[in-house]
This record gives C-alpha cells, structure tokens and sequence, in this order.
C-alpha cells in the first residue's frame, strides 16, 4: 500500500483486507482497520482507531478517530466527527 501513495502512520497496527480498495495520497493512522469490500477515495485522512467494514468512502474524507463505519457511503469532502457510529445497514 506505501508504493501506492497510501501514508500509514503505524504499519504494524494497521490492516487492510485484500479485498478492500484505497485512493493515492490517503493517510491512514495507528490502528486503522478496513475490511470486506471496502473503497476508500483519493486524499482521505482517517484517524486513529477507526473500524469500516463494506464502506464506499469518497474522496477527501476526514474520519475521526475511534469511529465505526459499517455498509455506509460517504460522499466527497465529508467530515465525520471523532467516536461516530454509522450503520448503513440500519
């Protein structure tokens, strides 16, 4: 993912599924976990100690750390604030 141009702040603590998708330029923090068939946009910044399983996350998102993201989409250039839950499931 680093060749890409994905940016991981702590590599050792994040995971990405093979399934899951993530745009150039993308900076990932400590603890990040992103699986099933998720797709992360170009120029997204999620925090630390974020979980999304099957998101489609647009470009130039922001995520708040400790937030749970689950089947959601999020347009382009979204804020979501720090400790947010979503389930689009719902």
């Amino acid at each position: 993912l680093m060749a890409s141009g994905i940016t991981m702040q702590d590599p050792l603590s994040t995971s990405v599924a093979p399934t899951a998708q993530i745009g150039r330029d993308c900076l990932l923090g400590p603890n990040v976990i992103i699986t099933g068939s998720s797709t992360v946009g170009s120029g997204c910044c999620i925090e630390p100690n974020v979980f999304i399983r099957d998101g489609v996350i647009g470009s130039n998102v922001l995520i708040g750390a400790n937030s749970v993201l689950l089947n959601c989409r999020i347009a382009d250039s979204t804020q979501i604030a720090p400790m947010t839950c979503l389930n689009g499931a719902d």
